[in-house]
């Protein structure tokens, strides 16, 4: 059964384009909670989870017949918030930017990054969730 375009952009809407998400970045898998193998700032404690926006819905010709929302803005992690030498495999999405909150979305990244000295940057666009549908509308 495929999904109509009205409920997945009711999805996409509801869970990542209303308000900010926190993503936070992990060296493993964070497993079905999340809350695994966090990266690591210069002081040894968990590195924070910062905020990133989402556009409005749109097509996804990638995927052939879907709806997809991009990232909107830039997350930033600074060198004190970020340990250097740590390789990112993982992120997810979070309702909250402190301890607690709801997992929303857990995924591998396209290709490992090490984290350098100067902290990490994650561009705007570089994030797309997408999907399928049964007929995107022209």
């Amino acid at each position: 059964m495929a999904m109509s375009e009205a409920l997945a952009n009711s999805i996409l809407n509801t869970n990542l384009t209303t308000g900010a998400r926190f993503m936070w970045l992990h060296t493993g898998d964070p497993g079905a909670a999340g809350t695994a193998a966090p990266t690591i700032s210069t002081g040894n404690s968990t590195s924070p989870r910062v905020a990133i926006t989402f556009a409005a819905p749109a097509n996804d010709g990638v995927f052939g017949e879907g709806r997809k929302v991009v990232s909107a803005s830039t997350g930033v992690w600074t060198a004190t918030e970020m340990g250097p030498g740590q390789v990112i495999k993982y992120f997810t999405l979070w309702t909250s930017s402190e301890t607690g909150g709801s997992v929303l979305f857990i995924s591998a990244v396209e290709t490992s990054k090490e984290t350098g000295a100067d902290g990490v940057k994650v561009a705007s666009g570089d994030i797309t969730a997408a999907i399928e549908i049964f007929k995107k509308s022209a």
